[in-house]
């Protein structure tokens, strides 16, 4: 069961990095980094094998740091938009 929420949340950063770099909507984007990073901790408690762990630890750090940067973003837009 956890084998199985670590590679989907694998493939969930991986798509997250994909929507990100295609401009998709941030507030959506926000929310699935979000939901990546739950599944990734979840996911972690299931990796026995070295190949597991290291894939855990790379979901757990592009979404982290995607998260950052959208948040960031988010606030910035927010914070200077004169409309």
């Amino acid at each position: 069961m956890y084998k199985s929420i670590n590679l989907f949340s694998f493939l969930l950063s991986l798509i997250c990095l994909v929507l990100f770099l295609s401009s998709f909507s941030l507030k959506a984007l926000f929310a699935l980094c979000f939901i990546t990073i739950i599944t990734g901790l979840i996911g972690f408690m299931g990796t026995n094998t070295l190949g597991g762990k290291i894939r855990s630890v790379f979901t757990l750090i592009l979404s982290s740091v995607l998260l950052c940067f959208i948040t960031l973003v988010i606030t910035f837009g927010n914070l200077f938009q004169f409309t």
